[in-house]
């Protein structure tokens, strides 16, 4: 869908592009947006564990383009990208009942929690420099359901950035440790990402943008306030 965007005032003239889709969602890995490392989960304070996602958007997926524009509506600023969303999917073993039911026949999975948050940016600039995503998840159910034993740390997670709920192909957007194993495997780690998908909606609203408690953040960050 074509966008409204201004031309940066430090041009000498208005610069025309057009919009086209060109090869978006179905470009190689990392061509556009890139995770820059692994999702990482700290205290943030007695009360919330921060999820922080560091990642970089670096090339813009309406380039190139072929007509002229018609009207404003077809004209943009191919410096920045509008509405990108950022989800994250995670994935925690509750260890208190794993210990209660250590007899049991269940399997590992059976003890998985899965939690889900998403935020949406009005618009990023597309740069080299790093762009933070952060979640906040209660540290009382961290430590009910016993996953502060230590250092917190998921079972594993699942990490989207979208233009227009078009996902952008990331590498290292699925991790998934089952027991000291790190699954490798692509159909396995897309069958963990359809489990995280369906199993999230149980524990809606529990992992939430961190911006939501935080407002020093927007300071920073154009986000949608109206995202849960």
């Amino acid at each position: 869908m074509k966008k409204i965007f201004t031309c940066p005032l430090f041009w000498s003239f208005v610069f025309w592009i057009f919009s086209s889709q060109g090869t978006f969602g179905q470009e190689k890995e990392d061509q556009y947006a890139k995770l820059e490392r692994p999702l990482s989960l700290r205290p943030d304070s007695d009360a919330w564990l921060k999820a922080t996602i560091q990642f970089r958007i670096f090339a813009n997926p309406l380039l190139p383009v072929e007509n002229k524009p018609e009207s404003l509506d077809e004209v943009f600023n191919p410096e920045y990208l509008d509405n990108v969303k950022v989800k994250l999917h995670l994935c925690f073993s509750n260890d208190y009942k794993k210990k209660l039911l250590r007899s049991s026949e269940l399997q590992e999975i059976d003890y998985y929690q899965y939690y889900s948050s998403e935020l949406e940016f009005h618009t990023l600039k597309i740069e080299n420099s790093s762009k933070y995503a952060e979640f906040l998840f209660p540290a009382s159910i961290a430590e009910r359901d016993g996953f502060d034993s230590g250092r917190v740390t998921p079972v594993g997670y699942v990490i989207s950035i979208s233009y227009n709920n078009i996902p952008f192909n990331l590498s290292n957007d699925i991790v998934w440790k089952y027991g000291s194993k790190d699954i490798r495997d692509e159909n396995t780690l897309l069958k963990f990402k359809q489990q995280a998908e369906q199993k999230c909606e149980v524990n809606d609203g529990i992992l939430i943008p961190a911006h939501r408690i935080n407002t020093n953040l927007l300071n920073s960050n154009p986000i949608k306030l109206s995202n849960n």
